[in-house]
């Protein structure tokens, strides 16, 4: 080692003893302590700059790919003009006081148009805390290396060493420079991310105040009546110039939301290609397999749908764009929904009956004048003039049905149908007069909202009506396609997995139904507090308390324990069991031992549902259990004895046993009791304990094959070779009768007068066991006679 480094080292160690000495007048003040006791050892100058290297580096590479300033900076300038638009077009659309329906579709439409805002400020907060940190370590980083240039300048190190040292300090300074204004820029991002998230809240809360008091004062006269000189002043070039206003406004809120998302218009046209070759291809399966099969009934729901694939592609492409994006200005909803009005006639026509068409026809119309409702929000007059046309076609309408198209009705329903119908008609028929003398009168939140609820119901009911049609078809397709054809419980019970899976696809649709129209009317809200209310409301009889929601949740998880039970043992029995080699009795124990899983598993759900303290149920329990012991011991017995029937199996369901003066065949091992047919056709109810405790004769147990036993006498002076030969010949040519083990024929021995002999023979059914004992007592007997042979009855 060099002289000149052990003079900076014995600098560095000594730095801190001169710090604590008093300084003399005749000494040099020397450099700062800290910063010299800071400086980074001389060994460690090579390796230390290396790292800070790559680790500047690493900065360089992070500053570089900011993905996230990056994909902010290129976002919020567009979603700033479209909220700019928007916020002008809403101000014109409250001025005009609209109904609860648009005011929930504005409100919406800001909730999913502000979503990302929070999401950028948390994570730009984020990258400031993080540049923040970065900052305060590149802060220590200088510290350290200026005290190294400083304590390296004192010692004389190498030129090498000290140009390594400056330069190291002179990048993490740039650096320092760079971290400094991305910082600036980040903040300067979440400034304006904060102040479009403050206008977006901002908008929400006065769409908010708007609808409640729309609410609150949907009885109150809102505008004046349509005789009154200030509606009859504003038809004319006032209307005019608020439809060309109105029209711009909105064509320069389309063209901002095309701004922000440009792709969105290509999204329809992906989802209608994709549905249209699927559905050409389902329908070119279909004909190919009612070609091959013939039998075109199992297909007909599929074939409703898939012989209008484009109708069908487009519709389902429009639903489903928008669904994805609920935040799309009104006139781009309100062209889906014309370009959807062509393919939903032609594929709905296909899908309804034909004495629907009427009405089918008159929703469609009224869904367009709707879509010019909803364009023309902002024009409070032409608005409410199309409300009041919709009111008065729908009365004429329903005159014309009344007289005309209720006669087809009638001829293809029936009465009960037709009456309901008649009811229908009527409700409609006061809601619409109420509707439009309401609007005439002025009172137009009020007739809005009559309108809105009415017409919305009958679109989404006719919608909900068509889906599940088609959701049926394409169902009918999904059972005789793989993987699901390849199962073989769907394979034998198509029709089973049809009918039930459709049964909840309708229950659902018509909770969503309710649901969506509780929302239209505005009353889900209230209606669905309400109801908590009420099922949370605690019902006291005496000491006893309890409430409707947790009983209900009770009921609910037992019915789905019921139900997942018969479930499991159906296709444990229809699919599992016949893929399986088990022996005879085990599917029946498994399914059995399955069945009370589920169920004590559901009932201790619905008891912690229903909020019962289990601890008191243990002390109670435990209270009674010498009573219970006493009182239910032949019970408890009886219960054992059958688990142990379950799993020892010593006889299984299906089994031929004769229990004391009792034979028959065992149908059921329950928990307690047995069930067992005997020959007469009656049932015995046995205890399992008797199975058990008692002896038991199971004539199945290894198999179904019995020996048949008959007993003859004959005379002594006949001939006994001639007498078995005929026994063994009667035997071997019964068809019933089994050839291994073959028949075989005794003689037993003599007894006074008699000679007495035996014939055994095999049957492979018990069952037909006494009609082949009768076949060949009554052949071995006259087969004997013809041969000379007196019988004589053996003892």
């Amino acid at each position: 080692m060099r002289f000149s480094h052990w003079i900076f080292l014995i600098l560095l160690w000594t730095a801190p003893c001169w710090a604590d000495k008093e300084p003399t007048a005749d000494v040099t003040p020397t450099p700062t302590p800290v910063s010299i006791s800071n400086a980074i050892p001389l060994g460690d100058i090579s390796s230390s700059a290396d790292t800070v290297a790559a680790r500047l580096a690493a900065l360089d590479a992070e500053l570089k790919d900011d993905n996230l300033l990056w994909s902010i900076r290129d976002k919020l300038p567009p979603l700033t003009q479209e909220i700019d638009v928007r916020r002008n077009e809403d101000a014109r659309v409250l001025q005009a006081r609209p109904d609860l329906d648009t005011l929930r579709s504005l409100e919406t439409n800001w909730r999913v148009l502000g979503q990302e805002l929070p999401d950028w400020k948390q994570n730009l907060e984020i990258r400031v805390k993080r540049l923040d940190e970065e900052l305060a370590q590149l802060d220590q980083t200088t510290a350290a290396w200026n005290a190294t240039v400083s304590a390296a300048g004192l010692a004389g190190l190498p030129a090498d060493l000290l140009m390594s040292a400056q330069t190291t300090v002179e990048n993490i300074k740039s650096r320092q420079d760079a971290l400094r204004k991305r910082r600036s820029e980040v903040v300067a991002m979440q400034n304006a991310v904060t102040r479009q998230d403050a206008r977006v809240k901002e908008a929400m809360d006065l769409l908010s105040a708007a609808r409640q008091r729309a609410v609150s004062n949907i009885l109150v006269q809102d505008s004046p009546p349509m005789w009154s000189s200030e509606v009859t002043n504003r038809l004319g070039p006032t209307m005019v110039y608020d439809i060309v206003s109105s029209s711009a406004s909105q064509v320069e809120a389309l063209g901002a939301y095309l701004q922000r998302q440009p792709g969105k218009l290509l999204s329809p046209i992906v989802f209608f290609l994709v549905f249209y070759l699927l559905l050409s291809r389902a329908r070119s399966w279909v004909q190919t397999k009612e070609s091959a099969e013939g039998n075109t009934a199992d297909f007909t729901p599929a074939m409703m749908i898939l012989q209008s694939p484009i109708a069908t592609a487009v519709l389902l492409s429009v639903m489903a764009t928008r669904n994805l994006d609920p935040s799309a200005p009104r006139l781009l909803v309100a062209s889906l929904g014309a370009i959807a009005l062509i393919p939903a006639i032609a594929l709905m026509r296909r899908l309804v009956e034909p004495y629907l068409w009427p009405i089918l026809n008159a929703l469609v119309g009224f869904y367009f004048v709707d879509q010019l409702r909803a364009i023309t929000v902002t024009i409070p007059l032409l608005a409410r003039l199309l409300l009041l046309l919709e009111g008065l076609a729908g009365l004429v309408f329903l005159a014309w049905f009344s007289k005309i198209g209720h006669l087809k009705l009638r001829r293809a329903t029936a009465t009960e149908k037709s009456s309901k119908v008649d009811i229908f008609v009527q409700v409609v028929a006061i809601s619409l007069v109420s509707a439009a003398v309401a609007n005439v009168l002025g009172y137009v939140a009020l007739a809005n909202l009559i309108t809105n609820g009415l017409l919305g119901a009958a679109y989404l009911g006719i919608i909900l009506y068509g889906l599940l049609r088609i959701i049926e078809g394409l169902l009918v397709l999904a059972l005789q396609l793989r993987p699901l054809s390849m199962i073989r419980s769907v394979r034998m019970h198509t029709r089973v997995f049809q009918r039930r899976i459709m049964r909840v696809f309708r229950f659902l649709a018509g909770i969503f139904w309710a649901l969506a129209v509780l929302e239209i009317l505005g009353v889900r809200e209230p209606a669905t507090t309400g109801l908590s209310n009420i099922l949370q409301a605690p019902i006291g009889i005496g000491k006893f308390s309890f409430s409707l929601g947790p009983l209900f949740g009770c009921i609910v998880v037992i019915y789905v324990a019921v139900l997942l039970s018969r479930f499991s043992r159906f296709i444990l029995s229809e699919d599992i069991f016949p893929r399986l080699t088990l022996g005879k009795g085990v599917p029946y124990t498994i399914t059995t031992t399955v069945h009370y899983a589920i169920l004590v598993i559901g009932i201790l759900t619905a008891l912690a549902v229903a909020g019962v303290d289990t601890t008191k149920f243990t002390v109670v329990a435990g209270a009674l259990s010498v009573g219970i012991g006493f009182g239910l011991q032949n019970i408890v017995n009886n219960f054992v004895s059958g688990i142990i029937l379950l799993m020892e199996r010593p006889v299984n369901v299906g089994d031929t046993v004769k229990l004391g003066e009792h034979q028959g065949e065992l149908r059921r091992i329950g928990l307690r009791s047995s069930l067992l047919v005997i020959g007469d056709g009656s049932q015995v109810i046995v205890p399992n304990t008797d199975l058990i405790n008692q002896r038991v004769v199971n004539w199945t147990k290894s198999g179904i094959s019995r020996r048949c036993e008959l007993k003859f006498g004959i005379t002594l002076d006949s001939s006994p070779e001639t007498a078995l030969a005929i026994m063994a010949k009667v035997a071997n040519e019964n068809p019933r009768v089994m050839k291994t083990p073959a028949p075989a024929c005794y003689l037993l021995g003599f007894n006074g007068r008699a000679v007495e002999m035996q014939l055994l023979a095999w049957v492979e059914d018990y069952k037909k066991m006494p009609k082949v004992r009768s076949e060949l007592a009554v052949e071995v007997t006259r087969q004997l006679r013809e041969a000379g042979i007196e019988l004589i009855a053996p003892n």
